[in-house]
């Protein structure tokens, strides 16, 4: 361990890691959102389901950077066009000061109750070889870390946050291209805490290959590889 380094995590933790009483504040915000969704969905034929996905599901989300994350999933059997066009309408219906994003389908961003908030469409699968579209294995995802990363390693995970956030590196969008929050929860499901993480990415070389449980990683030209443990 490095000196010093324990009071130093202690200070930080106590800074981004967020109180009960503010937990619950974003799921009584949580609750009200997803009555409107429902209200929305209620005005179509098709039997859309709402899952939380991202940091607040997993219960990793640091302190005063929140981000409410809800995904529409759709039968597979709905065409893409009804998709796209049923979920913005929907996200256009609830949310303020909104824009429409694109992933490999359009959404809507904006705020909820001042929270910043996404209504993403996507189709329901149960595992990686069914996907449809690139976000449909999002709630997979959530799931995943939900039946693996350990209590205990819910503060290793905003540590690693904030680290990449105070070097410019924590986000996957397009400016950033870093390390986006399920990246940084499956790091530490191999490192297991952020000083050990910390000690081996010192040992990192380009193109290094990281796997939670495949022993020979196909190849890949980019700096850094990790495995989606999700995937077949």
């Amino acid at each position: 361990m490095i000196p010093g380094s324990e009071e130093i995590e202690t200070i930080v933790l106590q800074k981004i890691t967020p109180s009960p009483e503010e937990k619950k504040q974003i799921q009584d915000v949580i609750t009200h959102l997803k009555k409107e969704v429902m209200t929305q969905i209620k005005k179509t034929t098709i039997p859309i389901e709402i899952e939380l996905v991202g940091s607040i599901a997993k219960d990793t989300f640091i302190r005063h950077a929140v981000d409410i994350d809800l995904f529409l999933c759709f039968p597979p059997t709905v065409p893409r066009e009804t998709l796209e066009k049923t979920g913005l309408s929907i996200g256009r219906a609830i949310l303020e000061h909104q824009e429409e994003c694109f992933a490999e389908h359009p959404y809507v961003r904006g705020m909820y109750k001042s929270i910043k908030t996404e209504l993403v469409p996507c189709y329901k699968i149960q595992d990686a070889t069914q996907k449809l579209s690139a976000v449909d294995r999002t709630p997979l995802h959530t799931r995943y870390i939900e039946q693996h990363l350990k209590e205990s390693q819910k503060k290793e995970v905003r540590l690693f946050k904030q680290f990449l956030k105070g070097i410019g590196c924590y986000g996957a969008e397009a400016e950033i291209e870093g390390f986006s929050g399920y990246l940084c929860e499956i790091t530490i499901l191999k490192y297991k805490t952020f000083q050990h993480l910390v000690e081996q990415v010192s040992q990192w070389k380009f193109g290094e290959k990281l796997s939670l449980d495949t022993h020979n990683p196909p190849e890949f030209t980019t700096p850094l590889v990790f495995i989606d443990p999700v995937d077949p």
